[in-house]
């Protein structure tokens, strides 16, 4: 185990390059693709107006041509997150979605192709008289349809491309899958890639963006030594945003002295550092290339209002890559575009380009919250940045334990990182400034009046997070691991065994139920594992052919779980000696990492155990769980089997339904004591 990886290794490792993928990331992407393609959370009670509302604008567009969503919401009922705006002319109210438009534009061809083959297999777009399960039919395929076209899909291709980009940074499959396991299947990604919500695909724009500007600038081959100045202004820069987050409380709240001045503190700090660390050598950026960047960049402020500082930030290092005219031009005209479509949302639906809708929202309580501070932006609070970061319940690392590992980037990435001398410099800028965009990220949630957002899961203002911290766990654990056999055995070890826990306690979570009320404090155990074990799961891709079994929902959780122990437990160009050390070092770090997932809540957490009550009541597809299922069978049964109403109130009391559980106890007939 003290011996070290061969020559070609080695030049790989230098070069930071991979030879052509293994059959083991195909495989490991087959049944990622499983997961993605083939649940189906739903539950019509809910009525969540993180997906309603931009699916009432989908159709609301196709149908009617317009932003109002009037119809919508007589059709197929009433929603949260809606702006109630007066029209100009008549006086009259109008309701609109008050989410960024982004995913709802995405969803108009899909929509409109719908509405043109449904009415070929006897469905047709519900007019006013329509019955009312015709309406509910409707609404829930049309669902599906603009999850499965509009968001599904393209985060599962997101995957597929961030595991070929990470190539550049390592040759190691493991240490890559596994990070594409801890952000597609170990994060909230997972769970709002299955819904027809923007926060995954946040993530991909940005980090998409973020990786084609860095692509550019390790293109330059610059070869240049680092520059002192732009670390000062680095430090300098972040000194000002803590102190300004710190002394923020001083200062009476009406004042914008101290929002400003944080955002042009830690702009100047920014454009200093990154101008000075900017390539003085040739750059042969490509215009393609700075378009898209610029498209990318726009468009995460597109999907997410609040990924404006991120937008910005971004802008900020486009520039230097492409600081040339046409360069910078192009830039600006991609971005534009988003920011053009963004305005003529907003002006045709609240009468102002730059207006959201949150100020005018419908809902008193949420107008009252939204319009204090700027647009819904208060002062950064310390608790805030804690509760969103380590929570068990909705924290980033707190329900991601592989997010730890970003932190290595610091030290690794920063001081000592690897590859020829142009990558390691351009490695160090672009590690420096996805530390200030996260930092950026994390200041304006934890700014947020309303910085939980409901029902969730996880902290779904920070989605653009877990692709960024993976590549940073990348670059610091290829680092430490280098040429030893040993080093690389426990990187894989513990990259591979703590996106393992990241998948149970997140994944799992994922593909059961895509919102999680405020008093559910630790979802694994108080919800996904009492579900899944009273076979109380979602509808499937096979419920189209006529399987009606929850069967196939175990199957597509199996290759969830295959999937993650695929990536940590695959061989690769290591011996007997170290994969059987890898195979308990996975285990242990794994069972290390899950164990808070199962820690008991602190009284002040709030935890209420029948939150599961509400869902089970009135869950979808209903009557196929083992509670409903072995009713029947002891009703047939009875008087003959009478202790099949004992396992019945067991299983009742798995999912809180005390209630039910005593009336079953007392339809046995018997004691309890004369069942064996």
């Amino acid at each position: 185990m003290r011996g070290r990886l061969g020559r070609s290794w080695r030049r790989m490792a230098a070069g930071g390059r991979a030879t052509r993928a293994p059959r083991t990331v195909l495989v490991f992407f087959a049944l990622v693709f499983v997961v993605y393609t083939c649940v189906f959370p739903y539950l019509a009670k809910a009525n969540d107006p993180n997906e309603n509302v931009r699916t009432y604008m989908t159709m609301a567009l196709v149908e009617q041509h317009t932003f109002r969503i009037d119809a919508m919401v007589e059709r197929h009922g009433w929603v949260n997150d809606m702006a109630r705006v007066p029209d100009k002319k008549t006086k009259e109210s109008h309701y609109y979605s008050v989410k960024a438009p982004a995913v709802s534009y995405a969803g108009v061809p899909f929509y409109w192709l719908m509405t043109k083959i449904a009415p070929r297999f006897g469905h047709k777009v519900p007019g006013p008289s329509a019955k009312a399960e015709d309406r509910a039919w409707w609404f829930r395929a049309t669902t599906l349809v603009l999850r499965i076209f509009t968001v599904q899909l393209p985060c599962f291709f997101f995957l597929v491309w961030f595991e070929r980009w990470l190539r550049k940074t390592t040759p190691d499959p493991v240490l890559r899958l596994s990070a594409v396991t801890a952000v597609g299947l170990g994060t909230n990604y997972l769970a709002y890639a299955l819904m027809f919500a923007s926060h995954a695909p946040f993530a991909a724009a940005a980090f998409a963006s973020f990786a084609v500007i860095t692509g550019e600038r390790v293109r330059s081959r610059d070869v240049s030594g680092p520059n002192g100045l732009a670390v000062a202004a680095s430090l300098l820069g972040g000194a000002g945003l803590a102190a300004t987050a710190l002394l923020w409380k001083r200062v009476p709240a009406s004042s914008l002295f101290w929002p400003a001045g944080t955002v042009g503190l830690g702009a100047l700090s920014v454009l200093v550092a990154l101008a000075a660390l900017s390539p003085t050598g040739a750059l042969r950026c490509r215009p393609g290339r700075a378009f898209l960047a610029g498209l990318l960049a726009g468009l995460a402020t597109l999907l997410e209002y609040h990924a404006l500082p991120v937008s910005l930030g971004l802008a900020l290092y486009a520039l230097t890559a492409f600081f040339r005219p046409t360069r910078a031009a192009l830039f600006a005209v991609g971005a534009a575009l988003s920011a053009l479509a963004l305005m003529f949302f907003q002006w045709r639906a609240f009468g102002d380009p730059f207006m959201p809708g949150h100020r005018l929202s419908e809902n008193p309580a949420f107008a009252a919250l939204l319009n204090q501070g700027y647009f819904g932006i208060g002062k950064p609070s310390l608790e805030v940045a804690k509760d969103i970061s380590l929570s068990h319940a909705f924290g980033l690392f707190g329900t991601s334990p592989f997010m730890w590992l970003g932190f290595l980037a610091i030290p690794f990435a920063l001081f000592g990182t690897f590859g020829a001398r142009f990558e390691r410099r351009h490695r160090r800028i672009a590690t420096m400034t996805w530390i200030l965009l996260m930092a950026v990220l994390w200041t304006t949630v934890s700014a947020a009046i309303n910085w939980r957002g409901g029902w969730t899961v996880g902290p779904r203002y920070l989605g653009a997070a877990p692709p960024f911290f993976a590549w940073g766990a990348v670059c610091g654990l290829e680092r430490f691991a280098g040429t030893s056999l040993l080093r690389r055995t426990l990187a894989r070890a513990l990259a591979g065994g703590t996106a393992i826990a990241s998948t149970i306690q997140t994944g799992l979570i994922s593909i059961m139920i895509n919102t999680i009320p405020e008093t559910v404090t630790r979802p694994l155990p108080q919800l996904a594992i009492p579900l899944a074990r009273t076979a109380f799961v979602p509808h499937h891709a096979l419920e189209l052919f006529g399987w009606m079994a929850p069967w196939p929902w175990y199957g597509v959780a199996g290759c969830l779980l295959c999937a993650a122990l695929l990536a940590a437990l695959a061989p690769s160009d290591d011996g007997y000696a170290s994969f059987f050390l890898r195979v308990p070092l996975v285990l242990f770090f794994a069972a290390v990492a899950l164990r808070p997932a199962f820690s008991e809540p602190e009284e002040d957490e709030g935890t209420e155990l029948n939150a599961i009550e509400y869902f089970v009541h009135d869950w979808e597809p209903p009557a196929r769980d083992i509670i409903a299922t072995r009713r029947v069978e002891a009703e047939r049964a009875f008087p003959k089997r009478p202790c099949l109403w004992f396992k019945i109130a067991d299983m009742d009391r798995t999912v809180h339904l005390l209630p039910e559980a005593a009336r079953d106890e007392k339809r046995a007939g018997i004691l309890r004591s004369a069942c064996k």
